[in-house]
């Protein structure tokens, strides 16, 4: 197939693995100059992935990895805090990597991220997900309960 990428430069984003890896080894079989990219925590992982890349189409690929935003991971201090007081809540066993613009305001300043869910929906930026607004307000109870308990 040719795509009209030869020379061209094409970043590939989360490419350590998986469609992005994928993605970035098509490209590269096009011609194009590849810079693969992901997080500073999947690096040695994107290493592999363009040692990989590299062997399998000859090219060249460069790479980035950067400190970005991490997974959400709730202060300590401050989630005891909320735990303690008696809000109810459901504990996650791992972070996870759903909500990385939250994490970059957590550099900032002390702050809790809960999922509020919203039913059986498809994923958040999927085209046909539909966002129900009634949610809204079960969010605006948890943390009205969670300041008077504080």
């Amino acid at each position: 197939m040719d795509l009209g990428l030869k020379d061209k430069v094409v970043v590939c984003m989360s490419s350590a693995s998986g469609f992005g890896k994928g993605i970035a080894t098509e490209f590269a079989h096009e011609g194009a100059k590849v810079v693969v990219c992901t997080s500073e925590a999947f690096k040695a992982e994107l290493d592999q992935a363009v040692i990989d890349i590299e062997k399998e189409t000859g090219c060249t690929v460069d790479v980035h990895a950067n400190d970005g935003s991490p997974a959400v991971w709730n202060p300590d201090e401050l989630f005891d805090r909320v735990r303690n007081a008696g809000v109810d809540f459901e504990i996650l066993d791992k972070p996870v990597m759903i909500s990385e613009d939250f994490s970059w305001y957590q550099r900032h300043l002390p702050a809790l991220f809960f999922f509020l869910g919203c039913g059986p929906a498809p994923a958040l930026h999927a085209d046909d997900f539909t966002f129900d607004e009634s949610i809204l307000t079960v969010g605006s109870d948890f943390w009205k309960e969670i300041a008077a308990k504080l």
